[in-house]
């Protein structure tokens, strides 16, 4: 099966599959928000956010070309490697459509309102659903290799790392894009300061669709 959804894969903390992407920045800032499409049936999924270091050599000849890197281990899910920059535990639901696709945003407060990313790092969204989604899909929207920007779509191997797409030759590419809000200049910080208290919503991963 081709895992854009669930259904392709055993592993995962759950034993329901996690599917993952990992991407690079091309600025640094204060995490926002993500957003992917979604489509398909209801399900919840955990959510992590590692940072996995300093970009390996080798995982990108050049921006335009596929990733050649297709093994990441130990990522959570079990393992040693990698560390959550999320709150543990922390998870969202998608709702469902009947067809086509939405927009899933993920908005990010509380605890977990000052996750710093930097650039020259990699990082990797991982989704691990609480129970069966084999009806949901986190969607691909099908663009030439030539058109990648870093990404690398990944599934669960065994419990404790991420590898791509168990072995198949082309690279899958998720639909995601990250934002990140500019870290103030240190003469703007007292004007910031005056209305964090309006910035911070309830519990992170508030749902929008569009």
């Amino acid at each position: 099966m081709d895992n854009d959804n669930w259904g392709g894969n055993a592993n995962g903390a759950n034993g329901f599959g996690a599917l993952a992407q990992a991407f690079e920045l091309n600025s640094a800032g204060t995490l926002a928000n993500v957003q992917m499409a979604f489509a398909g049936s209801e399900a919840t999924f955990n959510v992590e956010l590692y940072d996995l270091g300093t970009v390996p050599a080798g995982y990108q000849a050049a921006p335009g070309n596929a990733p050649t890197i297709t093994q990441i281990n130990k990522v959570g899910l079990g393992g040693a490697g990698g560390v959550n920059l999320l709150q543990s535990g922390d998870s969202f639901t998608f709702y469902g459509v009947a067809s086509n696709q939405t927009l899933q945003t993920l908005t990010f407060g509380d605890g977990d309102a000052n996750v710093q990313l930097v650039t020259g790092e990699l990082y990797v969204l991982s989704l691990d659903p609480k129970a069966n989604a084999d009806n949901t899909w986190w969607d691909r929207g099908g663009i030439p290799v030539a058109a990648y920007n870093t990404g690398e779509g990944l599934n669960a191997d065994g419990v404790d790392g991420l590898q791509n797409f168990e072995g198949k030759t082309n690279v899958r590419d998720f639909d995601l894009a990250v934002d990140v809000l500019p870290v103030p200049e240190p003469s703007t910080w007292a004007m910031a300061a005056m209305g964090i208290g309006a910035l911070v919503g309830r519990r992170i991963l508030r749902r929008r669709s569009s």
